[in-house]
């Protein structure tokens, strides 16, 4: 009788004991994450991901250009049977590639320096040349009038050669392009001659200005003031 009672009780541990380990598989089943899983799995903590993200994003903005960042994460774990596995943070290793920097050296280019020519008063280049005072002419020759300008004149441009005989004051005896055509350009040097035949004789002033005239043939402007008077004397007896 005493061994069926102990096999009986035999029979109920080992019923409770199958009930216990069924309850405890389907934990484990139901919660993976429990600590009665003595295998439970290996969690990666979200921190870690997070300072990896924070890392990477400070290194982007920190290196121009942006540097290329390898993360290296290695989980190391030693399973075992007998004791609670040990979880290890993973070792987040950050590589740096170097940036190449080139440094050229520019040398300074000189600026050219502007070469300033003056333009002298046109006006200035009007010179007489001869006669010069204190010549003499003859009676019945003929007066030479000399002079020179730096340009030759526009259409309505004009030599007024001024001529003052004895007592009848300085007046324009005529426009010398107009009277000798060859005279627009005197650059190098114009010849104007006055017969002094039809004068009495003594001392004649000449002088030579650059006037500007309109379509009725009459004085529209004074391009340049007449120089100081040269003169000559003009003798009438043998």
């Amino acid at each position: 009788m005493k061994r069926d009672r102990v096999y009986d009780l035999l029979a109920t541990l080992c019923l409770i004991l199958a009930g216990i380990v069924a309850i405890y598989y389907l934990i484990i089943f139901m919660i993976p994450l429990s600590p009665l899983n003595l295998w439970s799995p290996i969690e990666l903590p979200i921190a870690a991901i997070s300072d990896e993200a924070q890392i990477s994003s400070t290194t982007e903005a920190t290196f121009v250009p942006t540097p290329t960042t390898t993360a290296t994460a290695v989980a190391t774990f030693m399973p075992t049977s007998t004791s609670t596995p040990i979880e290890v943070r993973p070792t987040i290793t950050l590589t740096q590639i170097p940036t190449l920097t080139v440094t050229g050296t520019v040398s300074p280019t000189a600026k050219p320096q502007a070469t300033i020519t003056l333009t002298p008063d046109i006006c200035n280049t009007l010179k007489l040349v001869a006669p010069k005072s204190g010549q003499h002419y003859n009676l019945n020759e003929t007066a030479q009038l000399s002079w020179a300008f730096g340009r030759a004149l526009a259409t309505d441009e004009h030599f007024d050669v001024l001529f003052d005989p004895p007592g009848q004051g300085i007046n324009s005896l005529a426009w010398a392009d107009e009277d000798q055509p060859g005279l627009k350009n005197c650059t190098t040097r114009c010849t104007y001659s006055v017969g002094l035949s039809r004068y009495p004789g003594g001392r004649f002033n000449w002088t030579i200005g650059v006037i500007k005239s309109g379509s009725d043939h009459q004085v529209s402007a004074q391009v340049c003031k007449p120089p100081d008077p040269f003169n000559f004397t003009y003798l009438t007896f043998q």
